[in-house]
């Protein structure tokens, strides 16, 4: 039997983005305005919250297919993710150190799994408990539901359509501002399937949703001074208390031994602005004798041994058919000896 590849498509019905939907995910959510509601404008549940107070909220979950249909729940605490966008699908994300607040501990799903029937509708309630202690800014999170794949899907062979659907729930106890803060904490050498990255580790250690943001992420050679890589985004947003990955990536050869330069400019439409930067090695001396990639570098012929790697694989793959070739021929070869003695 062979499942089917699935792709999920994940439409944020969230903080930035509203209620979205497509017609061909054959299901859609939909937000019970809440009491707590602060701007019943927004699609999204912006709730204003006291310490210690317990409540619920709710969602419809359509099932506009002409079949039953099974769905999972969570509540799940923001991130950012590699691509500069807030994330909500993470069930247990790794959750940075500033974060005191986290939404996933503070909702709780009343059934994570429901099934419709056809053309039909069911409400899902997530009860939430606010902590006790008072806190400024946001705690940001967000109802996570996917579809799925019923028992003919998982037998296809091909790719299979899957849309996941989020509803945004932002959390707040008045309105002071929080600045937003982006700090650089780190920035490595690292191999992943066969790709040299770079990588930068970005924390926003506050309480405040950062964005949208102008990106701008330079590598320049600081021998030579010349740019090495460059890459531009615009509309990045950062969740708030979150560290996060954000990658260079170079084929193999492309990234030489040296000493390297790097800086980011992140720029929100106000004009405020952050500019991290740090230096970094990459060394064929720091790997000697260890597997592992260094903080300050990464081995330069992890390709070669990845090409021998394949070729030692396809050689004793080789050697195992010809084994089994030599097997059935034998026991076919004893098998006409038996039968001319028999006769």
């Amino acid at each position: 039997m062979k499942k089917g590849l699935t792709i999920m498509g994940i439409v944020f019905a969230c903080f930035f983005l509203g209620n979205l939907a497509f017609a061909d995910a054959e299901y859609n959510i939909e937000a019970v305005t809440s009491n707590h509601q602060l701007d019943k404008k927004k699609s999204y549940f912006d709730l204003r919250v006291k310490p210690g107070e317990e409540f619920d909220i709710e969602l419809f979950i359509n099932n506009t297919s002409k079949q039953d249909a099974s769905f999972t729940v969570d509540a799940n605490t923001a991130t950012t993710n590699p691509a500069l966008n807030i994330n909500y699908s993470q069930k247990n994300p790794e959750l940075d150190k500033s974060m005191r607040f986290v939404f996933s501990k503070m909702a709780k799903v009343d059934r994570r799994k429901v099934t419709i029937p056809p053309t039909s509708r069911k409400k899902v309630v997530i009860h939430l408990k606010i902590p006790n202690e008072r806190f400024n800014g946001m705690v940001l999170g967000g109802i996570h539901v996917r579809r799925e794949l019923n028992a003919a899907e998982k037998e296809t062979s091909g790719y299979v359509n899957r849309f996941s659907y989020v509803k945004g729930v932002k959390l707040t106890q008045n309105d002071g501002l929080v600045e937003g803060d982006l700090k650089l904490l780190d920035v490595v050498g690292e191999e992943q399937h066969n790709r040299i990255k770079v990588k930068s580790l970005i924390q926003n250690p506050t309480s405040a949703a950062i964005g949208p943001l102008k990106w701008v992420c330079t590598m320049t050679n600081k021998q030579t001074g010349i740019l090495v890589k460059e890459q531009e985004q615009d509309q990045a947003v950062i969740a708030p208390n979150t560290q996060f990955p954000y990658y260079l990536d170079f084929d193999p050869g492309k990234l030489k031994t040296g000493s390297y330069h790097l800086k980011i400019v992140a720029t929100l439409q106000t004009g405020k602005e952050w500019v991290l930067e740090r230096d970094f090695d990459v060394t064929l001396k720091d790997v000697e004798g260890s597997t592992d990639i260094p903080r300050t570098g990464f081995h330069m012929e992890a390709k070669t041994a990845s090409k021998h790697t394949f070729l030692f694989a396809a050689m004793g793959a080789a050697f195992a058919t010809f084994l089994f070739f030599i097997i059935i021929w034998k026991r076919r070869k004893k098998e006409e000896e038996e039968e001319e003695n028999a006769e």
